[in-house]
């Protein structure tokens, strides 16, 4: 097969029809293997086409503007993410993320920059570029209820699909039914009911509840005190956030 078809076919957002096994070839499967990673939660992993979050892909969540409930279930992939020696990028989150927590859960704060983009678009231009960059591990980035042409997301798609970084969009859940590129988009809902509203590969419209166990080993608490606006420098590939405090 030639040699950038078969690059194609091995790329995570490319979709081949699951009733035609055959189709799958060794070579992408070992591939697929490498390019995901545990949620930390056995019974999200089950449902989940890669058994965990798809690397080098755009994965949305959806959940009510200002709450933050979704951060809990990344703390595990935080965690296994903060051995690798790259920045975990936040931009413009809602609250900023209390540091006496994140340390109790093994993450060091020190690989984490909060970016805080005046507008539109300067969170696209940012979030963008960051996808871009082989300096992260993690891209959170949070948008607003205000509309997104798809086009503008499938520029972030190709971005993410470019690098093996765990990146999520956080979106409003009043725009659940608005189409987009993603790999995966999932609803959060209580902070413990996790329901798929798409997943390339696998099934949709599942809904997980957490127990209880599930949910308290991974709370996140999220401090309420007035974010500083952040001055961002690109710098040789590299992210300085000014004036910013975790």
């Amino acid at each position: 097969m030639n040699k950038k078809l078969q690059e194609i076919i091995n790329r995570p957002d490319t979709w081949i029809a699951k009733e035609h096994p055959n189709n799958l070839s060794i070579s992408r499967n070992e591939f697929l293997q490498g390019k995901s990673l545990s949620t930390g939660f056995t019974s999200i992993d089950d449902v989940l086409h890669l058994n965990g979050w798809p690397l080098g892909a755009s994965i949305e969540i959806f959940e009510p503007i200002h709450t933050n409930g979704s951060m809990n279930l990344l703390l595990p992939a935080m965690k296994h993410l903060n051995r690798q020696n790259r920045w975990q990028v936040f931009i413009a989150p809602p609250y900023i993320p209390y540091a006496p927590m994140l340390l109790s859960k093994g993450i060091d704060i020190k690989k984490i920059l909060l970016i805080h983009p005046k507008n539109k678009e300067e969170l696209l231009w940012t979030t963008e570029q960051t996808l871009r960059s082989t300096t992260c591990s993690t891209v959170f980035s949070w948008f607003d209820s205000k509309q997104y042409r798809y086009s503008e997301l499938k520029r972030l798609q190709l971005a993410a699909a470019e690098g093996d970084m765990l990146s999520i969009l956080f979106r409003d859940d009043k725009t659940k039914n608005t189409q987009a590129p993603s790999v995966l988009r999932l609803l959060i809902s209580n902070h413990r009911r996790v329901t798929v509203l798409k997943q390339r590969g696998g099934k949709q419209d599942i809904t997980i509840q957490l127990t209880d166990e599930e949910n308290s080993s991974t709370q996140l608490k999220i401090s309420k005190r007035e974010k500083d606006r952040s001055k961002l420098s690109l710098i040789e590939n590299h992210y300085i956030v000014e004036n910013s405090k975790i």
